[in-house]
């Protein structure tokens, strides 16, 4: 706020005051870049873990409908196999 007030009040002298003025606004940037890689990679990591998350749980998904299917077949295969042991005995 200083440095602000040296320039609105004194223009004239603003040459030093306006390289303090950027240096701390280089600064202020490098920081805000520091935390938007962090930010990034959290950002990153979470969208990963929501991705694996949701692959885990349609894997599981897909296998009980595979399970399901085969029981579905297998109970198919002995009703055939019975049908066809009834015709024989006839």
């Amino acid at each position: 706020m200083t440095l602000v007030g040296v320039l609105v009040n004194s223009p004239m002298d603003q040459g030093p005051c306006r390289e303090q003025l950027m240096k701390n606004i280089e600064q202020l940037l490098k920081e805000c870049n520091k935390f938007r890689e962090h930010q990034a990679r959290e950002c990153m990591i979470q969208t990963l873990e929501k991705q694996l998350l949701d692959r885990t749980n349609a894997v599981r998904e897909l296998r009980n409908q595979i399970l399901e299917a085969n029981q579905f077949l297998m109970e198919a295969v002995s009703s055939d196999s019975e049908v066809d042991n009834n015709k024989s005995i006839r």
